[in-house]
């Protein structure tokens, strides 16, 4: 019993710490400091590379910001280590 619930726990940590990004395709390419943007179709590319930089400086990463895939909606990114 104690190593199912231990096995739980473990699969409960992953699935946690993965990025879901389902709407742009982002499913397995990102391993860590990974975050989107929600963007619209007026948005200048100013504007996007401004909030993706300060979502990455809200996690304590400082630089530019590595595009993983985007689309009309959402922008997915990683944030430099």
């Amino acid at each position: 019993m104690k190593t199912v619930l231990t096995a739980a726990a473990l699969f409960a940590v992953l699935l946690l710490s993965a990025c879901d990004w389902s709407s742009v395709g982002f499913n397995g390419t990102c391993k860590e400091y990974c975050a989107s943007v929600k963007v619209t179709e007026n948005e200048s590319q100013t504007d996007i590379d401004s909030a993706m930089k300060q979502k990455c400086e809200a996690m304590g990463r400082h630089g530019t910001p590595q595009v993983l895939d985007k689309s009309k909606t959402e922008v997915g990114f990683t944030c430099p280590v």
